[in-house]
């Protein structure tokens, strides 16, 4: 029987996703979406079994928990099925999202590091996450995306954020010491992962903290959330 993993219900129905198969709460409460390490601890035993051709990722949860499951997914998998809610239909619909395959997995960047790679931008404020470059203002960030995006086509969207558009650089240029700043629909953050995982690059994270209204960095060490998540299984097994 199929399964349909959640990361964390964050206060969103859930249970219409159960026709897709039996509903599995990841975590359930309160949780620490600032913590990677510990999400990656906590979250691997649930995801140990996870069967790519059968079962499902709910997109419901914090974002650094998808970047969190989804790098631990397509370091095992090149495809995962994620369901997204629809907002007008009030269901959820299946998006299968395939990691990408680059000739060239990385580009030498012609930017001094220090850019923000903005996931998708929506015109809301992002201000306050500039102090964290060095750069100048006019050099500081990179939209990946913008504004209302089509989420039934997965692989150009991966293009897009490897390769860049707008005339602006995609992620094969990004480096140490750049960023990303985590905004926009929870399917872009899946491929987003996928698109790092593909490059083997780890991620600096700028995840948006709502109570003190502004960004707090966080590192994705991809060597080091497979490390935890072996670790995990065998602890909990």
């Amino acid at each position: 029987m199929s399964r349909v993993f959640v990361i964390n219900a964050y206060g969103n129905p859930i249970e219409s996703a159960a026709r897709f198969g039996k509903i599995v709460e990841l975590t359930e409460g309160t949780i620490n979406p600032f913590a990677v390490d510990r999400l990656a601890w906590t979250l691997a035993p649930g995801l140990a079994d996870f069967d790519n051709e059968e079962d499902y990722l709910m997109l419901t949860g914090p974002g650094s928990g998808y970047m969190v499951v989804a790098s631990m997914l397509f370091s095992r998998f090149n495809r995962i099925k994620c369901l997204r809610y629809e907002s007008s239909i009030r269901d959820y619909l299946n998006v299968e999202v395939t990691k990408p395959v680059f000739d060239v997995p990385n580009i030498s960047s012609q930017s001094p590091p220090g850019r923000i790679f903005v996931l998708n931008y929506s015109g809301h404020s992002i201000m306050s996450a500039f102090e964290f470059s060095p750069l100048p203002a006019e050099d500081k960030a990179v939209f990946l995306t913008r504004g209302n995006i089509d989420q039934f086509k997965p692989e150009e969207l991966a293009q897009q954020i490897a390769l860049g558009s707008y005339n602006q650089s995609g992620l094969l240029e990004y480096q140490r010491g750049d960023m990303l700043l985590i905004s926009g629909p929870g399917l872009l953050h899946i491929i987003c992962a996928s698109v790092f995982v593909a490059m083997g690059k780890d991620m600096s994270l700028l995840l948006f903290n709502p109570k003190q209204r502004n960004y707090i960095p966080r590192d994705i060490v991809l060597s080091n959330i497979i490390r935890t998540e072996k670790l995990a299984v065998e602890s909990a097994a």
